[in-house]
């Protein structure tokens, strides 16, 4: 078998995940989950091609998954069945499971490049951010929007920690100006540009303004990011974002459009220090 395909990586990479949250060797995993110590190490090392849906469903209800977390691997392991899936699509937006297949993967990346129209890339974002971006979505419950705080919070240490399992994470990140232009009159303005200043100072991070004054735009259809990995696997990934959805591509097409687009737009971008220091009104 050749290198993995985004879904038989990530089945593997969550049920790891489930596995180490309990504290399990593989041999007490394979008991727990009435498996063959051999082909539970397969299956969490993305050696199997196809995975079997009902089985890979029953191993992470074993393991502790819940069961939307269940239900997203085992249409994961659905679609490995078809051989010219490439991708995924996840069955609901905006979850906010920790142990999903999503949660952690910027944490395995070894770079992400962000184009943001609207927001401050979660990762970046502080606590009165968060919980303002949660106030204006009438669609959350106050016990769903506690989650989604907890799980960005939890995004954010992994993915900024000394032990992160990705190595250092290089990140350059586009803000469209009206993305600090929308906050400039909160409370929490200054804080927010004060952290973003310090993670520059503190990490491998890039971080730019794309003026409105530059006019139309590569980027202008969406908010995107490029994500790179070397290990467990060797990946480039597109994530697309909407309400609607999210998306996944792994195709070669769609990177390197992505790729292309970001390149074109940071041409016409200036560093967020020395934005802040010129005259835009945020000085």
């Amino acid at each position: 078998m050749g290198k993995p395909r985004f879904d038989q990586w990530r089945i593997a990479a969550t049920l790891t995940m489930l596995m180490e949250a309990r504290g399990l060797s593989l041999r007490e995993a394979a008991r727990i989950t009435q498996t063959k110590k051999d082909t539970l190490g397969r299956m969490l090392s993305a050696e199997i091609y196809r995975y079997d849906p009902p089985k890979v469903f029953g191993v992470a209800q074993l393991l502790g998954a819940s069961i939307e977390v269940a239900q997203e691997l085992f249409n994961m392991a659905v679609q490995t069945h078809d051989t010219d899936a490439t991708g995924y699509r996840p069955m609901s937006s905006g979850s906010a499971e920790w142990l999903s297949p999503f949660a952690s993967i910027e944490a395995e990346a070894t770079y992400l490049d962000i184009y943001e129209s609207e927001y401050i890339t979660g990762l970046l974002q502080i606590l009165l951010y968060m919980k303002e971006v949660n106030r204006v979505d009438p669609t959350l419950t106050a016990e769903w929007a506690a989650k989604i705080i907890d799980l960005k919070l939890r995004r954010q240490k992994l993915a900024w920690g000394s032990e992160r399992p990705g190595g250092a994470l290089a990140m350059r990140l586009i803000l469209n100006e009206p993305c600090l232009l929308r906050i400039k009159g909160t409370s929490f303005f200054d804080a927010q540009i004060s952290h973003l200043l310090e993670m520059v100072r503190r990490h491998e991070i890039g971080i730019y303004v794309l003026p409105l004054s530059r006019g139309f735009h590569s980027s202008m259809q969406a908010s995107y990011s490029i994500m790179g990995f070397s290990h467990p696997v060797s990946m480039n990934l597109v994530y697309l974002e909407s309400h609607l959805g999210d998306e996944y591509r792994e195709d070669r097409k769609s990177v390197d459009h992505s790729r292309k687009l970001f390149t074109t737009t940071l041409t016409e971008c200036v560093e967020l220090g020395e934005y802040l220091h010129a005259d835009q009104g945020l000085a």
